[in-house]
């Protein structure tokens, strides 16, 4: 699946949620992973694209485990 697919997958998921604790429990997991990535070195950038696929699904499964 492509990283856009993947995106728009996971939005669709996002909005179907209608538990308050899974939806702090998500911005909770996106935050710690902002914070990790800011220490991110850029001399990978050459691998984001496979990063944030990797990112991506990854949330995609956390979402699916929490429903």
């Amino acid at each position: 699946m492509e990283i856009k697919e993947l995106k728009i997958e996971l939005i669709k998921k996002i909005l179907t949620i209608d538990s308050v604790e899974i939806i702090e429990s998500i911005t909770s997991f996106v935050n710690d992973e902002i914070e990790l990535d800011s220490g991110y070195n850029k001399n990978f950038i050459n691998n984001e694209d496979e990063e944030t696929q990797k990112g991506i699904e990854t949330i995609l499964k956390m979402v699916n485990e929490f429903k």
